[in-house]
């Protein structure tokens, strides 16, 4: 009880301890803090919703969102068929955009901590052998050797995008992999290492000898990303 009294006290107007930050203003900060310190999918991610959520709340005072505003939102995305998942992530970017601020002492505390998630399910079950094979036989060729490497190897797909020949470890027949999903800091130097099949070191070696050293070791039909 004495800590939600403090909590009320420190959202009254006439508080000083507490900055006159708006909505808008606290998003963009956090945006650009995301910017420096996490992935640029994290950072796309988060972007989107925080857009939405300045185009409904900006103009308000941070301290002045309740966590009513936030479950409100949360089910109008409901009324527009968005998936428990999606929705999850916005009330994440919001949630955590808020706890940036506490940590950075523009709020005095989290009140959106409270507002839960939806329940998701997730992946149920593992692609079988024969579908897989039915995937192979309705590819071409280029794509054939996508599915093969994701199949092998179990690489993000924003890690096989990216993937470039530095990453190649033929010596040790692996993928190293130096800034990566789950290393937040820099201090986790820990690179992530992706175990490379024959079957991979193969094709790889036959695209090296086709193509010569690419900017990156996966492209596109036009030679692109």
């Amino acid at each position: 009880a004495f800590h939600e009294m403090l909590a009320k006290a420190s959202y009254a107007p006439e508080a000083k301890t507490v900055q006159q930050v708006a909505v808008w203003e606290l998003c963009e900060q956090f945006l650009d803090w995301v910017k420096i310190h996490r992935a640029e999918s994290t950072f796309t991610d988060y972007r989107i919703w925080l857009t939405r959520w300045v185009k409904l709340q900006g103009k308000r005072l941070a301290r002045e969102i309740r966590p009513l505003d936030l479950e409100q939102w949360k089910a109008s995305l409901v009324k527009a068929n968005k998936k428990p998942c999606t929705i999850n992530h916005a009330i994440i970017a919001v949630q955590t955009a808020w706890n940036w601020a506490v940590k950075n002492e523009l709020l005095p505390s989290n009140p959106l901590t409270r507002v839960e998630k939806l329940f998701s399910e997730g992946r149920q079950r593992v692609m079988t052998l024969e579908e897989f094979r039915s995937m192979l036989r309705h590819s071409d060729a280029l794509f054939r050797e996508v599915l093969l490497v994701f199949r092998l190897t179990g690489v993000r797909p924003g890690e096989f995008r990216k993937l470039t020949w530095d990453h190649v470890c033929w010596e040790h027949h692996c993928w190293v992999i130096g800034k990566h999903k789950t290393r937040r800091t820099a201090k986790e130097k820990k690179p992530r290492i992706i175990p490379m099949p024959p079957i991979v070191e193969n094709l790889l070696r036959r695209r090296l000898r086709q193509f010569g050293e690419t900017p990156f070791v996966f492209l596109n039909e036009e030679g692109h990303q």
